[in-house]
């Protein structure tokens, strides 16, 4: 893994307290994706400049196609947001995703509505706790965020 794969494994581990299971180097078909989600069924795949090449853009192109066509949606995170807005990076991938059922939600440190900020058990981040609080807030209010993977 990239030093940007393994900051971001970090973050994406310590969401299972809530409800999150994501997999790292999980094999799809003939392609092994950074990190994988089945509720949702989004890849989040992190790019390094190499991916700026014609041919690297075209070789994702093609790979976005395959996984598309069974069922994924995948999301590409560049390289130096995790280094520059880990936890914007963080937002952009939880809105991509369905709320957790509501029994570990319950189990979590984070509020259920509007109100205090409290982190996730084990992330001493407060910026992180108030992003998931903010994530979570609007999908209540919103009935669930509905966005479309930017590349």
């Amino acid at each position: 893994m990239t030093k940007a794969e393994v900051i971001l494994w970090m973050h994406l581990r310590s969401l299972r307290e809530i409800g999150y299971n994501f997999r790292r180097q999980h094999p799809i078909g003939p392609y092994i994706s950074d990190f994988a989600i089945h509720a949702g069924k989004l890849i989040v795949e992190v790019d390094g400049e190499t991916h700026g090449t014609a041919e690297e853009i075209a070789h994702d192109q093609r790979r976005d196609a395959y996984l598309q066509s069974k069922g994924w949606r995948v999301l590409r995170i560049p390289n130096i947001a995790i280094y520059e807005d880990i936890d914007y990076a963080l937002e952009v991938i939880l809105s991509h995703l369905p709320l957790p059922p509501r029994s570990q939600r319950a189990r979590s440190h984070l509020p259920r509505k509007r109100g205090r900020t409290r982190c996730a058990r084990g992330d001493s981040s407060p910026l992180f706790g108030r992003l998931l609080e903010t994530v979570w807030f609007a999908r209540d209010q919103l009935g669930g965020l509905v966005g479309t993977c930017v590349r």
